[in-house]
């Protein structure tokens, strides 16, 4: 049984760019999970921004940002933890949330998406570095997102995916992430 923590008990724990990936349970949250055969829907990185706790996520309407707590509200499906096992220096921490802060407002890359869902269901292969689609400059769905923020940084989450064909099991999957536990909302 996965540990469940509240969002009191480990709001001090989170450090900036920490992953948090979502088990969503509504129609599209469904499809993704089925399609990618992963109980994982979205992906969204923990930041720190004038003493809140925020969310950084691509979401429909574009890469955003929102309260922690508030987040925790609309993911009813459970939202998991994981910390980064790589050391990284605060100042990288601070450069990584600046890349993520500069992409504020792009748009959903719904056709990266698809593409990526249209491989996993022909079964063809993903893993595929050189023959990546071309990043959409400027676009990002919600695990690209996070696979670009750490790539800034030098961390390559998902080891053999460009961050075009990341999904957000493909993050929960990296051997550089550690899962903490499940973070429940206080309210």
């Amino acid at each position: 049984m996965s540990q469940e923590l509240s969002y009191q008990q480990c709001r001090q724990m989170i450090k900036n760019c920490d992953v948090l990936l979502y088990r969503g349970k509504g129609f599209y949250a469904r499809v993704i999970s089925y399609f990618f055969e992963s109980p994982y829907t979205h992906a969204g990185l923990a930041v720190w921004w004038n003493h809140r706790l925020m969310v950084m996520e691509a979401v429909g309407k574009g890469v955003i940002v929102t309260p922690l707590s508030e987040n925790l509200g609309r993911h009813d499906g459970g939202v998991d933890y994981f910390q980064c096992e790589v050391e990284l220096a605060d100042s990288q921490r601070e450069e990584m949330v600046q890349f993520a802060q500069m992409q504020l407002g792009k748009e959903y890359n719904i056709w990266a998406l698809l593409r990526s869902g249209l491989r996993v269901v022909f079964r063809l292969p993903l893993k595929d570095k050189e023959g990546a689609f071309k990043h959409s400059a400027g676009k990002y769905f919600c695990s690209q997102y996070v696979s670009d923020v750490y790539d800034q940084a030098g961390v390559d989450l998902s080891i053999d995916l460009s961050s075009t064909r990341t999904s957000p099991d493909a993050i929960a999957k990296s051997p550089l992430l550690r899962f903490h536990g499940v973070i429940k909302s206080d309210g």
